[in-house]
């Protein structure tokens, strides 16, 4: 829950981004595979920012409303 608390408006590619990050600085501290903890998502966090804008997300709610009317 937290993780999706604090990646709003993130896509499917930041989020594998974001997992991404977080396995690189668990294999960067232990030196070898290891167990991704919560500290390590919360550091990729920091990194790895949404690709997408709220301009961005706003102007997609507005298409998409456009669409269901022309539809309807």
């Amino acid at each position: 829950e937290r993780i999706a608390e604090t990646t709003e408006g993130y896509t499917g590619a930041d989020l594998a981004a974001l997992c991404r990050e977080a396995a690189i600085l668990a294999l960067r501290e232990a030196g070898k595979p290891t167990k991704v903890e919560m500290r390590h998502f919360l550091k990729a966090i920091e990194v790895v920012k949404p690709s997408v804008t709220k301009e961005d997300l706003e102007r997609y709610k507005r298409i998409a409303e456009e669409f269901k009317r022309m539809l309807a």
